[in-house]
Formats: C-alpha cells, sequence, structure tokens
C-alpha cells in the first residue's frame, strides 16, 4: 500500500502547493517592493508536522530565507490567530535583541545557557 498511498500524498502536495502559490502571486502582485521586504509568515500547525511542513517549505523558498525563524515562524501547537501573532512579536523582538546584544539575530532563539551548558557537559564528560 506504501506506493499507492506515497502517489495519493504526492497529488496532494502538488494540488496544496499549487493553490498556495496561485492565491500567494496574486496577493504579493497587491504589495510593493518594500512590504514585500519587510513580510512575516506564520504558519500554525501541529508538533510532529513541523520538520518539513508544506506550507513552511513553501514560504522558506519564496522568501530566500534558510530556515524557520527570522520572516517565517512555525507556530507550533497554536491555532489561535492572537496567539500567533504575539509569537510572530517575540520572534521579532528577539532578533532584534540578539543583533543588538550578541551581533547575531538569531541567538535569542535558542536557550541562552546553550553554549555554557555544552561546554560544562564537555568538561564534565557526560555520556554513555
Amino acid at each position: 500500500m506504501a506506493p499507492l498511498t506515497l502517489a495519493n500524498v504526492r497529488d496532494a502536495a502538488r494540488g496544496q502547493i499549487d493553490l498556495l502559490n496561485a492565491i500567494v502571486t496574486r496577493w504579493r502582485a497587491t504589495l510593493t517592493a518594500d512590504e514585500w521586504s519587510r513580510l512575516h509568515v506564520v504558519i500554525m500547525g501541529v508538533h510532529m508536522a513541523r520538520d518539513g511542513e508544506l506550507a513552511q517549505q513553501y514560504f522558506v523558498r519564496l522568501l530566500g530565507e534558510p530556515g524557520e525563524g527570522r520572516r517565517v515562524v512555525y507556530a507550533e501547537g497554536i491555532f489561535d490567530e492572537a496567539r500567533a501573532l504575539d509569537l510572530l512579536g517575540t520572534h521579532v523582538l528577539d532578533g532584534r535583541a540578539g543583533t543588538a546584544f550578541f551581533g547575531h539575530d538569531l541567538r535569542m532563539h535558542r536557550d541562552i545557557l546553550a553554549d555554557a551548558a555544552r561546554e560544562r557537559l564537555d568538561e564534565l564528560a557526560v555520556g554513555p
């Protein structure tokens, strides 16, 4: 059944991407270049679909982003527009804070203790 199921999956993905692309193309034509350059996209979805999610792939490519986090935000487990926009605001603010304090816009998108924790775990040789 896997080949038949994957053929259906392929058709479904093509249909969704084609429709999404048609809608975004029409919508993009109404924006100025400046508005487009400032565009952020929030994708609301579930945890298990996060890796490789269709809309995320589409917008990352369309906006020329290296991945999710800057202009494309995946709102995992959030299905309320106000909460999704709050998350976007957090991403934008954290990006600015990361640049201001650490010289890198994605620095605040991960645990502030991450580097120091990795160093200490290496020192202690924690592992199997």
